[in-house]
């Protein structure tokens, strides 16, 4: 029975294969493959680079604060409380003055209290509570330092980071439709649409695996090549800095 019923599948996948469809049929199920893997490479690809740019952001907004740090743990190594030192807020704002993106600096100690405070800074922004060294919200990056007593928040402007975001969007939207025109003008090659008759489900399913993947190592390649080049003029930022 058992046997009867493998031979029966195969049979059945045999004849299913060897079915024939039309090929403006063909074509479209193929496109629309295609139009959908590129959305979703797209929307993977976007959301990837957007914490790239973060992830660098953060960390370059932070060497601000190497100075400040090594000045603090330098003072409270001699036993001086975070809240009793005067110069904090002087230390801050050479800080908050050594960059344009640097919208507030805060300091809180290791139980989450603001000890002093530049520029604009939200309530209830806590480390602690993420664990994360950066946070990204609508109203800016919040990045984290800590030091011997606490934590150095720094608030940045988050428009650098909207405005990479954008533009790769931008790029990335002119290259996927170029790679979906170009799946389909292979794909009306390939079948020859202005033929007669079908084409074989097999040969769609062969056709329409090796087309898609040429398609997305295409756009995988374009789009690194962005990426590629958004990190080196991000790195040549931080060495200038």
């Amino acid at each position: 029975m058992k046997v009867f019923i493998a031979r029966k599948v195969v049979q059945l996948e045999i004849e299913w294969k060897e079915k024939k469809i039309s090929k403006i049929r063909a074509a479209a199920i193929i496109v629309a493959l295609g139009i959908a893997m590129t959305v979703f490479s797209c929307v993977l690809t976007t959301m990837s680079y957007r914490k790239l740019q973060a992830d660098i952001y953060a960390h370059t907004g932070l060497l601000n604060t190497v100075s400040a740090v090594r000045k603090l743990n330098y003072a409270l190594s001699f036993g001086k409380q975070i809240d009793k030192y005067y110069g904090l807020r002087d230390l801050l704002n050479e800080v908050y003055e050594l960059s344009d993106s640097i919208q507030g600096v805060e300091v809180i100690d290791k139980d989450g209290n603001s000890i002093e405070m530049v520029g604009e800074m939200p309530q209830g922004i806590n480390p602690g509570v993420l664990e994360e060294e950066y946070i990204l919200r609508r109203d800016g990056v919040y990045a984290f330092v800590a030091f011997d007593a606490g934590t150095i928040i720094l608030r940045l402007d988050i428009s650098n980071i909207k405005k990479m975001t954008n533009d790769y969007i931008g790029y990335l939207s002119r290259v996927a439709l170029l790679v979906v025109l170009g799946v389909a003008l292979v794909t009306v090659v390939v079948f020859g649409i202005g033929g007669r008759g079908g084409i074989t489900v097999k040969r769609v399913r062969i056709c329409g695996i090796i087309i898609l993947i040429v398609m997305q190592i295409v756009l995988g390649g374009l789009s690194m090549v962005q990426v590629d080049r958004s990190y080196r003029t991000s790195v040549e930022g931080i060495a200038q800095m």
